[in-house]
């Protein structure tokens, strides 16, 4: 590992403040579980590294009366913990309650699984079936980003060095809204992603569909969204027969997105129906619990409102 100048800021305006002076050559640190690999392994060699672990105002979960925030630096335990997102956003308390060891998930943050951008990246696949959008701050100001439109827009849209993501936002669901993950992996609690499988469903008194995000990851450089499934279920009664209709056409695109990699093909044409089909069978399980939800209550407890 080479030389490098370490900082350790207290605040969101003394980080941005360092980002802009060390813009040539830096790199950010919150838990440091994947950027200190890297370092290590020589695959990046940072003259700057910016800690911004002590930054407390990057560390909060806000559930607002149509919005939920997450700040940056809130780990995958600070998110596992929160009882409304246990309850609520149930995808997303998966995804962040399996990521790695508990020693990973003390230290790991959301911010960091986002802006590191892996393939294998549990809470990423979660966030895009939920529409999150990205708060990316800098001396020069702040910009609001759609998740998708940040890994779809290549480098112009991608943080730049004399950036700050400070916040991970999403629509607050209703109760017409069921949210799920399940990832198939290789090692148990340590287990990278093989495939993850996320979906959010949102049906309405009729129990039909009328929106739908379906979202795997580890099947291509980044979450495959599976619009033609998405397109499908649109207007039709959310039962197990209808989630079995799509599985052909779950397997078609994961085809079409890797046909360059035979080897692959094949399992994960085969492991893609039966990972959903457990994220599948957990989003009617949520729909047939949901009498049980207290909104009101819920909502009393953690209604609160903050400025960052």
């Amino acid at each position: 590992m080479k030389e490098f100048e370490y900082y350790n800021p207290k605040s969101v305006a003394e980080t941005l403040n360092i980002l802009e002076n060390t813009k040539n050559n830096n790199r950010i640190i919150a838990g440091g579980t994947d950027v200190l690999l890297m370092m290590n392994d020589g695959r990046i060699g940072p003259d700057h590294v910016i800690n911004i672990q002590g930054v407390g105002e990057l560390k909060y979960i806000v559930i607002e009366k149509s919005l939920v925030r997450i700040g940056a630096a809130s780990t995958f335990t600070d998110v596992e913990q929160n009882e409304y997102i246990k309850k609520k956003i149930k995808g997303l308390y998966e995804a962040c309650a399996h990521v790695g060891s508990p020693q990973i998930r003390n230290l790991g943050t959301v911010g960091g699984n986002v802006i590191n951008a892996s393939v294998a990246g549990d809470s990423i696949s979660v966030f895009l079936s939920l529409g999150a959008n990205l708060i990316i701050r800098s001396s020069k100001g702040k910009r609001k980003i759609s998740l998708r439109e940040y890994y779809n827009g290549g480098n112009q849209t991608r943080i730049q060095p004399d950036e700050l993501l400070t916040e991970i936002q999403f629509k607050k669901p209703d109760n017409g809204v069921a949210n799920a993950f399940f990832k198939l992996g290789k090692r148990n609690a340590l287990a990278i992603v093989d495939i993850g499988a996320a979906v959010t469903i949102c049906r309405n008194a009729e129990q039909t569909c009328t929106s739908a995000k379906i979202i795997g990851g580890a099947l291509s450089r980044y979450p495959l969204e599976f619009t033609k499934v998405q397109e499908y279920l649109i207007g039709k009664k959310i039962n197990r027969q209808t989630f079995a209709n799509t599985y052909e056409m779950l397997q078609e695109a994961v085809y079409e997105s890797i046909k360059d990699r035979p080897m692959e093909v094949y399992y994960k044409q085969e492991a893609v129906r039966g990972t959903f089909d457990v994220a599948f069978e957990d989003i009617l399980r949520q729909y047939e619990e949901r009498s049980d939800w207290n909104e009101e209550n819920y909502d009393s407890i953690y209604l609160e409102r903050r400025k960052v």
